[in-house]
């Protein structure tokens, strides 16, 4: 919430690492698939004695997961697509994707933006603009604070 009033807030989505194998007459399209996709595509390899050529790169995973059917269509079968997951990286629609939803911080009621406190064995909620002003240690730790307290110098 504190990052939000500042714009230092991300919405995040998981993306793939792809490797796709096609035919030499069918990069630029692949390539114009990826950049339509909000992908990213490295420089294509030199074509194999075969003709092939293999574009690498990364795509979110709400735009590329069905493009395994579509490469097989206009390679008639013959190109190759591995995704693998590589973790999480900037919305590329994020600003679509809150207005769709709806979202909003105070109405996600599962996942409440303040803390929960315990005192005298109880817990109590507390919003997450009172937490620095409720907290019983340090609310932001300095490299020197966590050294001191763990005993490390790095």
């Amino acid at each position: 919430m504190e990052l939000k009033q500042t714009g230092g807030d991300l919405l995040l989505e998981p993306w793939y690492s792809f490797r796709l194998v096609v035919a030499q007459d069918q990069v630029g399209r692949a390539m114009a698939d990826v950049d339509r996709m909000a992908g990213t595509v490295d420089p294509p390899t030199v074509p194999d004695r075969n003709g092939s050529v293999t574009l690498t790169g990364f795509a979110p995973v709400a735009e590329m997961q069905d493009y395994g059917q579509t490469v097989s269509t206009y390679t008639h079968g013959q190109g190759q697509l591995e995704l693998l997951v590589s973790g999480y990286r900037p919305c590329h629609n994020a600003e679509e994707v809150i207005k769709t939803i709806g979202y909003t911080e105070i109405g996600d009621t599962a996942n409440l933006p303040g803390s929960v406190f315990c005192a005298h064995g109880a817990g109590y909620p507390v919003a997450w603009q009172d937490v620095p002003a409720a907290a019983h240690v340090p609310y932001r730790y300095t490299p020197a604070a966590l050294a001191a307290m763990t005993g490390k110098k790095d």
